[in-house]
């Protein structure tokens, strides 16, 4: 019984120590942990044009039909211009020196935002 019981302690010890090491990040405000962007690279094609093309490139809005304030957001070369590009993400987190957007609406789910945001730090690629 000590044999096995020995055994299976040893085991276990093999195993806590194969186990690999997490990397940690600190930020400026002493944060850690790895965040969302850390561990996903964000795709063009199969998120951020869905979220413009449902909340944003919608009839009477930012659409090729209507084009709302000229801002048109229904392809890359449209969505990934750096200067549109910040003034939409002012206008999604609602900040006070800009138009909220999406327009009457309530501000868009963080988790859309946060992606938004990873797709623009991670170099807004056409992926």
């Amino acid at each position: 019984m000590n044999k096995v019981l020995m055994i299976s302690f040893l085991l276990f010890l093999s195993c806590k120590k194969d186990k690999a090491v997490e990397v940690v990040k600190v930020d400026d405000n002493g944060s850690t942990g790895l965040s969302y962007c850390d561990t996903v690279t964000v795709s063009f094609v199969n998120t951020i044009k869905p979220i413009f093309i449902q909340n944003c490139a919608t009839s009477g809005c930012h659409n090729s039909a209507s084009a709302s304030n000229g801002y048109i957001f229904e392809d890359y070369a449209q969505i990934s211009d750096s200067l549109t590009f910040n003034r939409v993400m002012k206008a999604v987190k609602h900040e006070p020196s800009v138009s909220s957007m999406p327009k009457f609406q309530a501000k868009l789910n963080d988790s859309l935002i946060q992606q938004l945001e990873c797709w623009m730090n991670q170099g807004r690629q056409n992926n």
